[in-house]
């Protein structure tokens, strides 16, 4: 036996309806082995900033008497990543009517940044 082993050996019955499968053939597959139900977001709704992670919220506003998206930063713990999603913790309850955006985290932030120093001048 291999005290650290870095593979496992599994039966499994595989139907070959499409004939695309032959004698022989490796596959790489994953095996879930607990149904652990975690909050998570695509990795491109995470941004990384002074080696903190972050996700955006939306919400609606009035601004001059127009309905806009307000966008903010809010600071969050990331877990697990898997298949390109990573698991994320709430450091904060969402506010009522708050939600996440669920993309383009690192162009929402330099907009964000382009803006402060346009303002800057």
């Amino acid at each position: 036996f291999e005290m650290n082993p870095k593979a496992v050996h599994v039966h499994a019955e595989i139907e070959n309806k499409q004939g695309n499968l032959f004698p022989g053939m490796y596959l790489t597959a994953k095996i879930a082995s607990s149904e652990n139900k975690v909050t998570a977001l695509p990795e491109e709704a995470i941004i990384t900033e002074n080696g903190e992670p972050y996700i955006f919220t939306a919400k609606k506003v009035m601004e001059g008497g127009e309905e806009e998206w307000a966008l903010s930063p809010l600071k969050v713990v990331t877990g697990e990543e898997d298949n390109g999603w990573t698991e994320i913790k709430l450091l904060q309850p969402l506010e009522n009517g708050q939600m996440v955006v669920w993309n383009k985290a690192y162009y929402l932030i330099s907009e964000m940044k382009k803006g402060e120093t346009e303002h800057g001048h």
